[in-house]
């Protein structure tokens, strides 16, 4: 485990950290990124990246006739009582 040492400073009406370049490569961060702070039980503070959500043109650019499921995949078998499909 690495340990780098950083000073807080004022970055106009805000309080401001600098985050050594090695923790933002090892953590895969990138510039610009949202970040989320959380407050940690022990008055410690907690650094997490906001995930995007992906956008759902993304995802459906992503189908193609190779991998949409065939009746296979989908099939939930004979009807066992009153249901209907």
């Amino acid at each position: 485990m690495q340990t780098l040492e950083a000073t807080l400073s004022i970055w106009g009406k805000s309080t401001a950290l600098r985050i050594p370049m090695p923790l933002v490569k090892k953590a895969g961060l990138k510039i610009g990124q949202t970040m989320r702070f959380e407050d940690g039980a022990d008055g410690s503070i907690i650094l997490r990246p906001v995930l995007e959500r992906p956008k759902l043109a993304d995802l459906l650019a992503q189908v193609t006739p190779e991998n949409l499921p065939d009746e296979a995949d989908v099939s939930w078998g004979k009807p066992q009582g009153s249901e209907a499909w």
